[in-house]
């Protein structure tokens, strides 16, 4: 599976080594000393104990990286208007996006089939541009149980958690969700991490992709 992590820098990092580990096609977008040190000697995470280099491609340019299958954005919120317009080259018909980020995210009444259905947010998205920049019909919801830190560049520290909640804003079951959190899990899935469940709010039925175990 090729899966591109945009902002890889904790979260982001950590996710991007343990799909690395299962066996995926891995791009990470980065920027600054981070980037360099990852293109000089790879992505390092540490977890635990035990520490491991894994090479990757990375670039602070998109366009630099084809078609994917998958687009994980783990960018910080303020970041993300200026990215989103930046990621065409990666999305094709069949591209999943699956923004990790903290807080409400800009396309929360997408398919929310209520009064304010289709609506951008006005502290986040005042002028729609967001959703103008990303067809919201890729994205797949997700809420992140884990914590990381960068320890220095090109290092990642796993701190906490492993788990990605993932689901369709529809609160539907569907096939590219369970296909998704099947592949991104992989070799690495732990039975008890890979099963469907009703987030706390009132989007319901996600599927749960526990990243890997060493």
């Amino acid at each position: 599976m090729k899966i591109c992590v945009v902002g890889a820098g904790a979260v982001g990092g950590v996710a991007g080594a343990w799909f690395a580990k299962a066996g995926h096609e891995v791009s990470l977008v980065a920027r600054g000393a981070h980037l360099e040190a990852i293109r000089a000697r790879g992505l390092t995470l540490i977890s635990g104990e035990k520490r491991e280099v894994h090479p990757v491609r990375a670039t602070s340019e998109p366009a630099d990286f084809g078609v994917q299958d998958a687009v994980f954005i783990c960018l910080k919120t303020y970041s993300i208007g200026a990215m989103l317009p930046r990621l065409k080259s990666l999305i094709g018909p069949d591209t999943t996006v699956i923004p990790a980020i903290n807080g409400l995210p800009w396309w929360y009444f997408y398919k929310e089939g209520g009064s304010l259905e289709g609506r951008s947010i006005d502290c986040l998205d005042p002028d729609g541009r967001m959703l103008s920049a990303l067809d919201p019909k890729h994205i797949l919801g997700c809420v992140v149980h884990g914590a990381a830190e960068v320890r220095e560049p090109g290092v990642v520290r796993h701190t906490a958690g492993r788990l990605f909640i993932i689901g369709e804003p529809d609160r539907t079951r569907s096939a590219r969700c369970g296909i998704s959190y099947s592949k991104l899990n992989h070799k690495e899935r732990d039975r008890e991490g890979v099963h469907r469940r009703r987030w706390c709010d009132r989007r319901t039925h996600r599927g749960v992709v526990r990243a890997g175990r060493s």
